[in-house]
């Protein structure tokens, strides 16, 4: 059963005052000239129930919030939001009918966020409208779905200037058109949790029955572009290298323990190889130690010798030249014969005299010639251990190099033949481990097709128990399609009530539930839109609401708000006519109260003037001067103000 949706108010505040607009009467008028702001307050109730609205500069500049009361099903509560909002997500404010801010909530969701609780889904909670998700892409890999959010029942209650005379409830945009298919269904009862639920299931099974396909094809052309073999081949060749791979093992084994054995009997002489060394290490060393001191007690002898020798040069010459008196000097032949002598002076050099004593050397030259004598003894001490010692390290060489060479032949013989058949063996190890992981991988591939194939015949067979569900659950939801008809009828009544020029056969398609007009879809009707699609529009959307009221069932709002209707159908006479029979037809379609109709529009027909004025419906008049929708703001009688889409991004559909 639809539930209630009704304003009741409205508030434009500005930043000195605030106005309330009432909506008390089934059927409310908002008239006036370009510009007073008809459209501009339909536009704030689109923005303050969450929409993305067109809003004025003028109304952005000066108003700075609106308020919404509202009736939606048991709830009765107003929705207040910031003129122009900035936030991201958009923030409402729900308030009590007091004005006591009870919660924020974002208006929508973020795309790739996930709000738990957006004004979206409490609207669509409130109306008992199951908030589902439906199938986007039955092609490809993965299933792709959209939330069904309030913003989809949207254009079904609000019938908007630019959209009326070229899409109905976005059926011209590829995703919003399937959102407006199902969300049909849902309110007309087509289709109900259960059947959403199903078609999910089945999308999602129908991508998975086509990627498991799409593996089971990759794995078994691999297999046969490689030559695989069949998999009992495979386990009969894995036995067959396992029992080879035993036997190196075991022969192996067995080397390692003959390679153990010979190690034991080489043990020996390699301890007398290590003693060998350290004995001729220690025997080099020693030798070194004497060469070194060899060599210096030569260094020492050699300098006596030197010393030695001099001083017996030196005696030799004082002897020689003491006997000879010297007329002249030796050196520049000058005469000394008529120069002073000091007595104890030289009569050449006139340097001090020695004394008799010190001239003669005898006793060092003794020194020197016994120090001599005794590091020549030392000398050839030294050189005779050396020579010993040289001879000793010598033979140590000689037997070091015979106990390797004893073996490297004993080795040569055991234990290299050994070690290249255990690294012969090793290698066939390796060999044979890597054929067993090939076959194990081969194996894998044929064991994981098999899976593949096993989960694809489960698929299928699930695929296949969904898909009869679906048939009987579409089979008991078929007397629903009778409704789709019943608005076709009332549809057809519709136009022929208001009598649209030029139309026959209208009807509504039970397969995209959209309006035809001797079997032509709306869009297509009229090339470029104008007042016959808007006059077929505003049918459509009544005729919707004629079976809402009839049956119980169906859960579209008894709501409906348009913008400016008179705008694409013209001026003439005939225009009139035909705008003042739209009017006519929602002035019946207001009368009882169940329903709730709101309009802008620049003027009325004079004859549907009266007759709204009788029926008592209430017309709203919008004035330039301070008589325009924003409160105390002076409007100057020009039309310059364009539009600005509120700049709050669309609710998340890939959510």
């Amino acid at each position: 059963m639809a539930q209630t949706f009704r304003l009741v108010s409205l508030r434009v505040q500005t930043r000195e005052t605030h106005k309330d607009y009432q909506f008390h009467r089934s059927l409310t008028v908002f008239t006036g000239s370009v510009g007073t702001g008809k459209s501009s307050l339909l536009m704030l109730v689109k923005h303050t129930l969450g929409g993305r609205a067109a809003l004025t500069p003028a109304v952005r500049q000066h108003v700075i919030s609106a308020t919404l009361e509202l009736r939606v099903g048991e709830h009765h509560v107003k929705l207040r939001r910031a003129v122009p909002d900035n936030s991201p997500e958009g923030i409402i404010e729900i308030l009590d009918l007091d004005g006591t801010v009870e919660e924020h909530v974002p208006a929508r969701a973020r795309r790739g966020v996930r709000e738990p609780h957006t004004l979206s889904d409490r609207l669509l909670a409130w109306l008992e409208i199951p908030r589902e998700r439906i199938v986007t892409n039955r092609r490809g890999r993965r299933a792709e779905t959209i939330s069904i959010t309030f913003l989809n029942l949207l254009p079904y209650l609000f019938l908007e200037a630019r959209d009326m005379d070229r899409s109905i409830a976005g059926s011209a945009e590829t995703i919003t058109n399937r959102a407006r298919k199902h969300l049909f269904e849902l309110l007309f009862g087509l289709t109900n949790e259960q059947l959403l639920a199903l078609q999910r299931t089945e999308n999602e099974l129908a991508v998975e029955l086509r990627n498991t396909t799409d593996r089971v094809g990759a794995i078994s052309t691999f297999l046969q572009d490689v030559a695989t073999p069949p998999l009992d081949e495979i386990h009969a060749t894995q036995q067959s290298v396992r029992t080879d791979l035993t036997e190196a093992r075991t022969a192996l084994d067995a080397l390692h323990r003959e390679i153990a054995v010979g190690t034991r009997v080489d043990e020996a002489v390699q301890r007398d190889i290590s003693h060998a060394v350290d004995e001729q290490r220690d025997l080099t060393k020693r030798t070194e130690m004497l060469q070194a001191a060899v060599e210096s007690r030569r260094s020492i002898t050699a300098q006596l010798e030197l010393d030695f020798s001099r001083h017996i040069h030196a005696r030799t010459a004082r002897e020689t030249l003491q006997n000879f008196e010297f007329v002249s000097c030796p050196r520049c032949a000058q005469a000394l014969r008529d120069r002073v002598v000091e007595p104890d002076q030289c009569p050449v050099c006139l340097q001090p005299d020695l004394p008799p004593a010190d001239r003669e050397q005898g006793a060092e030259l003794a020194r020197l010639q016994q120090r001599l004598v005794e590091y020549r003894t030392r000398l050839e001490a030294d050189e005779a251990s050396l020579a010993q010692q040289e001879s000793l390290l010598q033979l140590a060489r000689a037997h070091t190099t015979q106990l390797q060479r004893r073996l490297d032949e004993m080795t040569r013989q055991s234990v290299a033949p050994r070690l290249a058949k255990a690294e012969q063996l090793s290698s066939q190890q390796a060999a044979l481990r890597a054929q067993l992981e090939h076959l194990s991988r081969s194996a894998d591939l044929w064991r994981s097709l098999e899976n593949l194939r096993a989960q694809r015949a489960q698929i299928q067979a699930e695929l296949k128990e969904v898909r009869s569900s679906l048939r009987r659950l579409k089979i008991e939801l078929a007397e629903a399609s009778r409704r789709v008809d019943a608005a076709s009828g009332a549809f057809n009544r519709e136009v022929q009530a208001i009598g649209i020029p030029g139309v026959t056969e209208p009807m509504i398609s039970r397969s995209d539930y959209l309006p035809y007009c001797d079997g032509v879809v709306f869009d297509q009707v009229q090339a470029s839109g104008g007042g016959l699609l808007t006059a077929l529009h505003i049918a459509y959307s009544m005729s919707l609401i004629d079976v809402a009221l009839d049956d119980a069932n169906v859960l579209l709002p008894l709501f409906l708000m348009i913008d400016s209707p008179r705008r694409a159908i013209g001026q003439t006479a005939d225009d009139a006519a035909l705008s003042r029979r739209i009017y006519s037809r929602l002035a019946v379609l207001a009368a009882g109260g169940r329903t709730q109709l709101i309009i802008a529009d620049n003027d009325l027909p004079d004859e549907a003037r009266a007759e709204l004025a009788i029926s008592g419906y209430t017309i709203k008049e919008f004035t330039y001067g301070l008589g325009a929708m924003i409160p105390d703001v002076e409007h100057s009688g020009l039309s310059a103000d364009l539009p600005t889409v509120e700049s709050v991004e669309g609710d998340d559909e890939g959510e």
